[in-house]
């Protein structure tokens, strides 16, 4: 998982068995399944941005690369650049406001 294709291809991967586990009513895999494509858009989203499309590959092993490799989802969200975009979204919404 090096490059923005690849990662983008294991997060749909991971969408379409989450989708699968969902319809057998499997909703807790699912929905972790779902969280991980998520994340994984994210981190394409970041590889692009920086413009290395090596980020995750084990090349960087410096603090500051260490930032990225994270599960976090709001910092995440924040190192996309979408933190603004999704704050918005989620304004209306008391229950998705507290993401």
């Amino acid at each position: 998982m090096d490059n923005e294709t690849a990662i983008l291809a294991l997060a749909t991967l991971h969408l379409k068995a989450a989708e699968e586990l969902f319809h057998i009513q499997q909703f807790h895999q699912a929905l972790y399944l779902a969280g991980y494509a998520v994340e994984l858009t994210l981190k394409a989203r970041i590889v692009r941005l920086l413009n290395l499309p090596d980020l995750y590959s084990g090349k960087y092993e410096n603090e500051i690369i260490k930032i990225y490799r994270t599960h976090d989802f709001k910092r995440l969200v924040l190192l996309s650049g979408l933190k603004t975009q999704l704050d918005t979204f989620t304004a209306g919404d008391p229950v998705l406001a507290n993401h």
